[in-house]
């Protein structure tokens, strides 16, 4: 549940704490690189890319907020039910397994105010065709403890996706059916739930190391609605002993999150009061070793192929971005200005935002967009882009020297199969399903029309 760790304002300088020594801390100055020319049009060449076959078979998956169901289309044209409807507007937290071939859902029915219990929580497992459905988990206690706030309660089972193993043999989540929220390890074949903290904290933000050897994940004591978190803290489990080591910051901090792992390096930022300032930290979880890397006004960070780069927003002034590319200093780009920042797969090219006037970055040249939105996109393993479009302007697919490719107003990007495109855009008999190839001016309707706008569209590829 990333977007809960970024409440209010964020940080000052930190202080961390593990349970191994660490070295001495050191700033970290910024430096900018050289800045870039800026053509109207970009004139670079782009790189051959050799694509694998693209996978044929798939699905893609989405909410229906219409009646808070989620639904799928496979690339065959079959369209599934995969959770029922719960309440309108309800999101139910999913994920695909490794192999693509099942979810795991969070089913909630909340028809209460959020003062409320839970009237129902629930792991699922479903196929992506539909098949096989079965209950894993109840997560709600049978009593609730009247010491554990609701809200908070309702925000560590509801906001977080569970996350499979490297295997696909167990899911990690946060459940509370054995009266306190804590996390489990749930074996997908048995149900049988492991548990792995058993403290009144609650734990939110589970992230896996590349190597499966460890798990990070956010705690706090409290989720306040004005205030912040209560002792927010960053864990680091290590699976070979059921070790934890904790990552905290000074005493204004007022959340936490984990921003990604590099190999066995974990990036976390800690957002504090009052100056609304956000610090990251790079934590070893080989050696125990801390490094704060920058302070920032940043909201978003983005972290893909050990590169990380986040928008600076001061109060005063304009706002600037920088990267950190896995060694050495964090720098300033020079030459561009974003107040959001989305990073490709090779960590290359970026969507630059401000306020909803995107623009496209590759290795120093700056391409404008002619959208007027950022609400969404979704990147090709090979820096190709695709922006969701609106209302008033085209949808966009944006190859890697910036020149623009038009499809239909309001269409809702999905994802990409190698050189194929996967979105939703609205006709006349409802929301359809299409399929769009690069440099192609055809589009392929893929099944039948939603009656309602779906949300969230993600394509899940079955290899």
């Amino acid at each position: 549940m990333r977007r809960l760790a970024q409440i209010l304002g964020l940080g000052l300088f930190m202080a961390a704490c593990a349970t191994q020594p660490a070295t001495q801390p050191s700033p970290m100055p910024s430096q900018a690189l050289p800045a870039s020319s800026l053509p109207e049009r970009p004139t670079a060449t782009i790189a051959d890319y050799t694509a694998e076959p693209a996978i044929s078979t798939g699905s893609v998956i989405f909410d229906l907020p219409a009646d808070g169901s989620i639904g799928a289309i496979s690339l065959a044209g079959t369209t599934y039910q995969l959770a029922n409807p719960t309440q309108p507007n309800t999101y139910l937290p999913w994920s695909a397994a490794p192999d693509g071939k099942q979810l795991a859902i969070i089913i909630v029915n909340d028809s209460q105010p959020k003062t409320e219990q839970l009237e129902l929580a629930e792991l699922w497992l479903v196929g992506v065709d539909e098949q096989n459905p079965r209950r894993l988990l109840n997560l709600l206690p049978a009593v609730a403890a009247d010491q554990t706030p609701i809200l908070g309660r309702q925000s560590a089972l509801t906001d977080n996706a569970p996350v499979w193993s490297r295997d696909g043999k167990t899911l990690f989540l946060a459940s509370a059916h054995e009266d306190q929220v804590d996390l489990y390890a749930v074996d997908v074949a048995t149900g049988a739930a492991q548990r792995l903290t058993n403290t009144p904290d609650l734990e939110v933000d589970l992230v896996l190391s590349p190597n499966g050897d460890y798990l990070a994940f956010a705690s706090a004591s409290s989720f306040g609605t004005g205030g912040g978190w209560g002792n927010p803290t960053v864990y680091v489990y290590r699976f070979a002993d059921a070790s934890f080591t904790p990552i905290t910051a000074d005493q204004l901090a007022v959340g936490a999150q984990v921003v990604g792992w590099l190999d066995q390096q974990l990036i976390t930022q800690f957002n504090s009061q009052p100056e609304g300032r956000a610090s990251f930290i790079l934590f070893d979880a080989s050696t125990g070793t801390l490094t704060p890397l920058a302070q920032a006004m940043a909201f978003e960070a983005e972290l893909q192929a050990g590169t990380l780069v986040y928008a600076d927003q001061p109060r005063a002034g304009v706002a600037t971005v920088y990267r950190w590319q896995g060694n050495g200093e964090v720098q300033q780009i020079e030459g561009i200005n974003a107040s959001r920042v989305s990073l490709s797969p090779t960590g290359q090219a970026m969507l630059l935002c401000n306020n909803d006037q995107p623009s496209y970055w590759r290795n120093g040249v700056l391409s404008a967009l002619s959208v007027n939105s950022c609400e969404q996109s979704v990147w090709a393993a090979d820096d190709w882009l695709a922006l969701n479009g609106t209302e008033q302007s085209n949808a966009l697919i944006i190859n890697p020297e910036g020149q623009n490719q038009v499809l239909p107003h309001q269409a809702l990007m999905a994802g990409w199969n190698e050189h194929m495109l996967y979105f939703f855009a609205p006709q006349a008999d409802g929301w359809q399903l299409f399929q769009a190839q690069r440099a192609s001016s055809q589009l392929q309707p893929i099944g039948q029309p939603l009656s309602s706008k779906p949300s969230n569209p993600r394509l899940v590829l079955a290899p």
